[in-house]
């Protein structure tokens, strides 16, 4: 899922009932589906830029979508990319990559021009599969490691690292995090069934 406008998001999915983008608009204690648009693709990870949609689907590949549903592939990983988040500092599309292998981006950059930069790779801080991403207003690059069981905030260039969140502050398995000002919320897949699927919210300093 990504905000298109203020009032409108887009979800992917994966199902036969959700095939493809859904545009819904949001309201007070309501959501209402504006179009679909058929992709024809098992769709995960989703941005939006200048009017067009990036999006990754199941084994790697990243394409541009259009409002009508043509796809352009961007890039092939290696594996697949659960999220993607748009950097509106550089126009860059930022993806995680899903991958244990020691020396495989789990953090990458890809520009509109289909150029793709290594930000970090397994290894690192993050080790083991990399699942949610998301960047903030000065281009710091937030991820979650979903198998290191940690939140890393980053310069965009991947130089400066620093751990926000680590397994001895109780943090198991985060999968989604979204920052907005000093503030980030991190949902998680605990193996505690008391803290699965909830949702933390975060003060930065």
């Amino acid at each position: 899922m990504c905000s298109v406008t203020y009032d409108t998001v887009v979800v992917t999915g994966s199902s036969t009932s959700v095939f493809g983008v859904r545009v819904v608009k949001v309201e007070d204690s309501k959501l209402s589906v504006l179009r679909v648009i058929n992709a024809n693709k098992d769709l995960y990870g989703i941005a939006h830029t200048d009017g067009r949609f990036v999006v990754s689907e199941l084994g790697g590949k990243v394409y541009s979508l259009t409002q009508d549903g043509a796809t352009v592939l961007i890039h092939n990983y290696k594996n697949t990319c659960w999220y993607l988040t748009h950097d509106a500092v550089t126009g860059d599309t930022i993806v995680s990559v899903d991958t244990n292998t020691t020396g495989d981006a789990v953090v990458s950059r890809l520009s509109t021009d289909k150029r793709h930069t290594d930000v970090m790779k397994v290894g690192g801080v993050v080790r083991g599969a990399c699942r949610g991403i998301d960047v903030d207003r000065e281009g710091n690059i937030y991820v979650c490691g979903g198998d290191s069981h940690n939140v890393v905030q980053m310069s965009g260039d991947g130089t400066r690292v620093r751990e926000l969140l680590t397994s001895a502050g109780g943090i198991r398995k985060p999968t989604a995090i979204a920052v907005r000002g000093d503030t980030f919320v991190v949902s998680n897949l605990n193996d505690n069934r008391n803290d699965r699927n909830n949702i933390h919210i975060f003060h930065l300093q």
